[in-house]
């Protein structure tokens, strides 16, 4: 999580659209109990959940 925010900072976009999946995804990340390979699928089939596009609609517009 820290280095999400550090990484947010080095390239100054703080998307706060994007922020709900990133939040799941440290939440989910935090409270599971278990292997480490049930972690990462449990991860995984969370990030599929998402939509294909995480990114706020303001980055998506398009260029000339």
């Amino acid at each position: 999580m820290s280095q999400a925010s550090k990484l947010q900072t080095q390239y100054g976009l703080k998307d706060t659209f994007q922020n709900f999946f990133t939040q799941q995804i440290f939440s989910l990340s935090r409270s599971f109990r278990g292997s480490v390979d049930a972690k990462k699928q449990a991860i995984g089939d969370l990030v599929h959940s998402f939509p294909p596009d995480t990114m706020s609609p303001v980055w998506r517009i398009k260029g000339e």
